[in-house]
């Protein structure tokens, strides 16, 4: 009997998670006007966005998974770089610089 997975048939497969947490300068606008193309534009990067929390009006948490090769460095500049634009119009300085990040 031949063993099912072999060398030769598998690859291996893992999953990193993070959490990011972003501090704003104000309130920030509600998660309906913005998560949905967040999501999207945030996957071209490698970044997938699994859930977020409103933990205060200026605080929000991200839990997301990564590829291999995306340093947390880009995650963070991918969720705040692409988050920033999206609500420009309504607020124009929305995060401020500090934020915080850790696997899971």
């Amino acid at each position: 009997m031949q063993p099912l997975y072999t060398p030769d048939n598998t690859t291996t497969a893992y999953q990193l998670n993070w959490s990011v947490a972003l501090f704003g300068t104000d309130e920030f606008p509600p998660a309906d006007k913005w998560l949905s193309e967040l999501k999207v534009v945030a996957e071209s990067d490698g970044v997938r966005i699994l859930e977020h929390h409103i933990a205060a009006a200026n605080v929000i948490q991200f839990l997301v998974s990564s590829k291999p090769h995306i340093a947390p460095s880009q995650i963070v500049r991918s969720l705040k770089g692409r988050w920033q634009y999206l609500i420009r119009d309504t607020n124009p300085k929305a995060l401020r610089r500090n934020y915080s990040i850790g696997s899971v």
